[in-house]
């Protein structure tokens, strides 16, 4: 019967058609049949599309076509419904296309899609018959490469030389290619620039023109390449050489070396890299790693070598050696005060003073900040070290030049001694720091050998130091107050605040005993705050209690100037306390004075401008001040304990203590006499007209309570 097979007259609608058709071609295995109804969904599956596809027909049967035959690239670009357009479009579609197996494998598929349609045109769905050709492409592509074979081997050859040129000419690299006699058979234009000489120069020149001694694949280490009999081509990792440039000079250079074998035909190929500006790079990072960056000296690692290296040569040798370690004196106020570029200044010239005091064979490093340290043979017991730490000293002497400013520092130098000392560069740059310390003790700008004492007092300053750090949050600190008396009459009129340290394990600590060590290290900040604050507080009881015109002195350390925002500190502290500036008296030390620096002069004008009275602690005990004292807002000065002491016995300190009073009245400041102990003393200044007083001869220093006590029973006398 002639006719379509899904006309409606013989199988009444297409459902039917399909049904019948599938029954008909269910047996077919070569050709996958597909029935697909108006949307796409499957509605028939034969054997041919089971096997094509690896699904059974009941996984199928009803879901769209495109979740089951297309690859996610055909999804994503929406072919199954352009194809199914086309093939309603044209009446057939017909091409080659990707599909998907169940496996997720994808292969090559021939599809034909024929649209069935009512007698009105209107679609009711389409038949997909496609067949695997895969294998088919393969065969045909595998035919036409036999069949092609030579003219793309000719080509390839072609582009391949094509491609080699272009890449030699446009290398930063220089191309060397030579025989088995090292004569070079080609050379690119880069090596022109790496060795000096033209092209023409070099072609059939021996290798060695270039890079002296022979070079094969075969120079680089035992296993780094296969067998030339297993491959044709041998390639050895990059070796450091050094070439030879046409004027002279040597170039270190990186060369990788590949070797190239056709039947007994050997040809090399050296790819070879100038790596002058790396090996620079490499030295300065080297450099930086191992020396100061400020001064150029070696730094602790490398110093800490150079000692090892010496100590093993004194210990060959049995010879001795020493070291020498420098801490710089008034570095810090200095580099707070004037900025660390001044301070940076300062420490080059520094290193290059000391650089000419040493000998030939002597060594030099930073260990940071304002730490040098010396390593030098012995050859005359200690002297050696004497003589070079005498000519530091004499050579740090001489002021420095800074811009517009100069400057003045000494050295605090400790020494140690090998093998006495320690045996090793740590053990003896400790011994050597130790006994730095013990040069500042001293009184610095000195130098001192190192002995097992220094070694203990280092071990205890230690423990010191931890202890510090902790004595604030475990509340050890107390304040105690010794009164100042009027010497007419004795009357208390104020009190200076004094701190004393309670430790745990020791008990009482006193303020000389650890004082320095808090300017050293940097805990006076946060003490001295801490003082300050425990005065006005205990200062705003007393006034409570009606002592309006108490003064209390507290003393302030020349750290404690050095460092900013001092002034706005006390004003805060004052505010917090609600005690009148009035009331508080600061004792600075001479040192202050004789630094005189703008910055001392406007925080001691700003104190005095708010109304805090200034006194000078200790004085005496540095005679260059007095010239100083009209050039500050003083109001009073402390005659120093020793002259005190001694001024009844010692003619001399008689007539310093007078001539300090005498000078004080003629400036119109007030005087305080220290550390009075007896009738005949108090008597003494008296006399000279002194005014004021504190020492034992009165009161001892008493706590905050004890204190108040004295006022209440002075109230009671008085009155």
């Amino acid at each position: 019967m002639a006719g379509n097979l899904f006309d409606s007259t013989i199988f009444g609608d297409a459902a039917h058609a399909l049904e019948f058709i599938g029954g008909v071609l269910q047996a077919s295995t070569e050709y996958s049949i597909i029935g697909l109804g108006f949307d796409g969904t499957i509605l028939l599956w034969n054997e041919g599309a089971r096997r094509l596809y690896g699904y059974e027909p009941e996984e199928v049967v009803g879901k769209a076509n495109y979740a089951i035959l297309h690859t996610p690239e055909d999804i994503q670009t929406d072919a199954p419904h352009k194809v199914l357009a086309a093939a309603s479009k044209s009446g057939k579609w017909e091409g080659t296309v990707p599909r998907r197996h169940k496996n997720g494998r994808q292969f090559i598929a021939r599809v034909v899609i024929t649209p069935r349609r009512e007698a009105s045109g209107k679609i009711l769905g389409y038949l997909l018959i496609s067949r695997n050709i895969s294998q088919e492409i393969r065969l045909t592509e595998e035919r036409q490469t036999e069949l092609d074979a030579r003219t793309l081997a000719e080509t390839a050859l072609r582009d391949s030389e094509a491609r080699y040129r272009i890449v030699a000419e446009t290398a930063t690299d220089a191309i060397i290619s030579f025989d088995e006699a090292g004569k070079i058979l080609f050379v690119n234009t880069a090596a022109e620039r790496i060795f000096g000489y033209v092209v023409a120069e070099m072609l059939q020149q021996s290798l060695t023109l270039l890079i002296p001694g022979s070079l094969t694949v075969h120079d680089n280490p035992a296993g780094t390449r296969k067998s030339v009999d297993e491959q044709k081509y041998v390639y050895s990792p990059a070796v450091e050489l050094s070439g030879r440039h046409r004027d002279g000079h040597l170039i270190p250079l990186e060369v990788s070396i590949g070797e190239y074998r056709q039947h007994r035909v050997r040809i090399f190929t050296a790819v070879v890299r100038d790596v002058t500006e790396r090996k620079h790079a490499e030295e300065q990072v080297h450099y930086l790693a191992h020396h100061d960056a400020l001064t150029g000296l070696p730094n602790r690692v490398l110093f800490r070598d150079r000692i090892s290296q010496m100590i093993a040569q004194a210990r060959r040798n049995r010879q001795r050696m020493a070291v020498l370690f420098l801490d710089l004196d008034g570095f810090k106020y200095i580099n707070d005060s004037l900025g660390h570029q001044v301070g940076d200044e300062l420490l080059r010239g520094v290193a290059e003073r000391l650089r000419t005091c040493l000998r030939q064979g002597d060594s030099i490093g930073r260990l940071g900040g304002d730490e040098f340290v010396v390593s030098l043979p012995i050859y005359e017991e200690g002297r050696d070290a004497v003589s070079i730490a005498e000519k530091i000293l004499t050579a740090l002497w001489e002021p420095f030049q800074v811009g517009q400013e100069e400057l003045h520092v000494s050295g605090s130098i400790g020494i140690s001694l090998y093998p006495t000392d320690g045996e090793d560069a740590e053990a003896l740059m400790r011994a050597a720091d130790s006994a730095m310390y013990y040069a500042k003790e001293k009184g610095r700008n000195n130098y001192q050998f190192f002995t097992p004492r220094l070694n203990d007092v280092a071990q205890r300053r230690q423990v010191l130091v931890n202890r510090l750090h902790h004595a604030l949050s475990r509340d050890e600190f107390t304040l105690v107050y010794q009164p100042l008396v009027e010497l007419n009459g004795g009357k208390i009129f104020g009190g200076e605040a004094l701190l004393r340290w309670h430790r745990p394990d020791v008990g009482l600590v006193l303020p000389s005993e650890f004082i320095r060590v808090t300017e050293e290290t940097g805990l006076i900040t946060a003490i001295g705050e801490w003082v300050l604050r425990q005065a006005c507080g205990q200062l705003k009881q007393w006034r409570e209690r009606g002592y309006l015109n108490l003064r209390i002195a507290v003393n302030l350390s020349s750290e404690q100037f050095r460092r900013p925002g001092l002034f706005d500190l006390v004003v805060r502290i004052l505010r917090d306390s609600g005690v009148p500036a009035v009331a508080l008296d600061f004792e600075i030390t001479e040192g202050v004075l004789m630094e005189q620096t703008p910055e001392n002069i406007e925080i001691l004008r700003r104190l005095a401008g708010i109304g805090i009275q200034l006194a000078v602690d200790d004085f005496g005990t540095g005679y260059s001040s007095l010239a100083y004292l009209h050039r500050f807002p003083i109001d009073s000065i402390k005659i120093d304990r020793t002259f005190v002491h001694r001024m009844v016995q010692d003619a001399n300190d008689s007539e310093i203590v007078s001539a300090i009073i005498a000078m004080a009245g003629r400036l119109k400041l007030g005087v305080i006499a220290e550390g009075v102990e007896s009738a005949e003393q108090a008597d003494f200044l008296r006399a000279q007209g002194c005014r004021a007083a504190q020492g034992f001869y009165y009161h001892e220093p008493v706590s905050a309570q004890a204190f108040g006590a004295l006022l209440d029973e002075q109230s009671v006398r008085f009155s």
